[in-house]
Parts: structure tokens; C-alpha cells; sequence
């Protein structure tokens, strides 16, 4: 089956991961194996938008993600990952608002969220626990929670980064 690439108007021009942190915390006991469990680490986010205004159809978008970053964390994988990426939308003026949300907020968080996913999998795949995936992230919750910060605005001025306020 061929596949052909379709048209999108939003584009990811750049990534990048400007922090990772991965630690290894050694379970207690023999039976180790056992006492890793991937499916009980809390997973946190934090996002963020801030438009170019030079390039009004431009936008970076920012996500911080913490893995089993409690204060007492579970045995196994201690993570954290920031990245940002640049984003462009061709034809910024011709579209209605919810197609204009969707490209500025629910796509780039998406495109986030997966290319963060594929990193925190890439760092963790030769280690001693092998490959730590990023579980499925309700996406449309997580922007929610962040809703009134995400929409890029003329103007607007960001907030400070690493304020540690996590959603």
C-alpha cells in the first residue's frame, strides 16, 4: 500500500531538547526485576506558547515533562525532559478560529508530547531497565488545564520558565 503525504499548514521548523536529566534508582532486594513497575510513576507537564512578533505566522511552543519525580520516587527511572519547538502556519489569515486553535494549541502539543515521547525513548534504550515509554496522554485535558496560557497572543508576555508549576 502507497501512502502519499498530505498538505499541512503547520509546520515544525525546529526541536530541540534544551534539558534531560535521567537518573537510575536502584530497587531494594533481590528480586528487582519485580519491584520496577513503569505503569506506577507519576507523570506531570507543564506547556507553554509564545508568538514571534516579527513573524506573526510563527510560534514556539515549550513542554517540560517529569517522570517518577516524586519526592520519595519508585525504584527504576527518575526523568525530566524540556524541549521546544518552533512552529509555523501558512496562511495564518485565512483561517476560522477553531481551525486557528487547533494549529496554535492541540497539534503542536501533540507533535510535543510524541516527539518528547521518542526522546525519553531513545535516552532510556540502552540502559540497564530497557526502553521507558511514555504512557498515552490525554492531550485535550492537559490543555485544558493550560488553556488560557497556550493560545499565542500579539504582545503577550511569556512567562518565566522554570517556575516548576506543573499540570
Amino acid at each position: 500500500m502507497k501512502i502519499k503525504a498530505i498538505h499541512s499548514d503547520l509546520q515544525m521548523v525546529k526541536f530541540a531538547i534544551t534539558e534531560m536529566q535521567l537518573s537510575y534508582i536502584r530497587p531494594v532486594g533481590e528480586d528487582w526485576e519485580d519491584a520496577v513497575t513503569f505503569e506506577d510513576y507519576s507523570v506531570a507537564f507543564d506547556l507553554d506558547a509564545r508568538h514571534r512578533p516579527e513573524h506573526p505566522d510563527e510560534f514556539y511552543f515549550f513542554m517540560e515533562v517529569w517522570i517518577n519525580q516524586e519526592e520519595k520516587p519508585l525504584p527504576g527511572y527518575k526523568i525530566y525532559v524540556a524541549g521546544n519547538g518552533l512552529f509555523r502556519i501558512a496562511h495564518l489569515g485565512t483561517k476560522d478560529k477553531e481551525t486557528l486553535h487547533n494549529l496554535q494549541v492541540i497539534s503542536p502539543a501533540s507533535l510535543m508530547v510524541n516527539t518528547l515521547r521518542s526522546a525519553i525513548s531513545d535516552a532510556t534504550s540502552y540502559s540497564v531497565l530497557g526502553r521507558y515509554n511514555l504512557p498515552a496522554i490525554d492531550i485535550l485535558s492537559l490543555i485544558r488545564a493550560k488553556a488560557d496560557e497556550l493560545v499565542p497572543k500579539v504582545g503577550h508576555s511569556p512567562k518565566k520558565r522554570g517556575s516548576g508549576k506543573k499540570a
